[in-house]
């Protein structure tokens, strides 16, 4: 699992996806539906950074699946980010609306971590898409303020970054640049 996603962070697509291929392989010859789920949720990852979003969705739906047998709510809310990302990654904004109503609804939102700070991230740029400035500026902003408060800043800066992206889409290029900055 570890090998597939390092190769997975190196760009190495192809040996990522063998590398989890094989894995996924043994995890459903053991039977073991969590190493299953997770290892198929990689090989979601692995089709979204290529860009092949269907393909992708079609295994974050499947992993969902598994974790929603065995209750596990955080990966049942991460897997309902992935598939919206994915729909808004093909301009299907009315799914991705859907599957970012299903993350929000994870139990622990309010719990104001890594995942939760995320979901919301990525909820703020599906309401830019959709044109909702206001609705996104909320959510971006909350994203920034969890990670503040956690000390940790991973997921802030990409609000920011997509927050500098309006911007500059908008011809505002100095508003794009300070947000870039930040």
């Amino acid at each position: 699992y570890a090998l597939g996603n390092l190769y997975r962070l190196e760009g190495d697509f192809p040996k990522a996806m063998n590398t989890l291929l094989e894995g996924l392989h043994l995890a459903e010859e053991l039977k073991d539906t969590y190493v299953t789920g997770r290892y198929v949720s990689s090989i979601g990852i692995v089709y979204s950074q290529m860009n092949d979003n269907l393909q992708a969705i079609k295994y974050f739906k499947k992993s969902r699946s598994l974790f929603e047998m065995m209750g596990n709510t955080t990966m049942v809310s991460q897997l309902n980010a992935n598939i919206s990302r994915g729909f808004r990654r093909s301009n299907q904004l009315d799914s991705a609306l859907v599957y970012t109503k299903m993350a929000l609804e994870y139990p622990d939102i309010d719990k104001e971590d890594a995942l939760s700070s995320w979901v919301i991230m990525e909820s703020g740029t599906l309401q830019f898409e959709l044109g909702n400035k206001e609705g996104a500026f909320t959510s971006l902003h909350k994203c920034i303020d969890i990670n503040a408060g956690n000390d940790d800043n991973f997921y802030g800066s990409f609000a920011f970054n997509v927050m500098a992206g309006f911007f500059i889409k908008s011809g505002q290029p100095d508003s794009g640049i300070y947000y870039a900055k930040k």
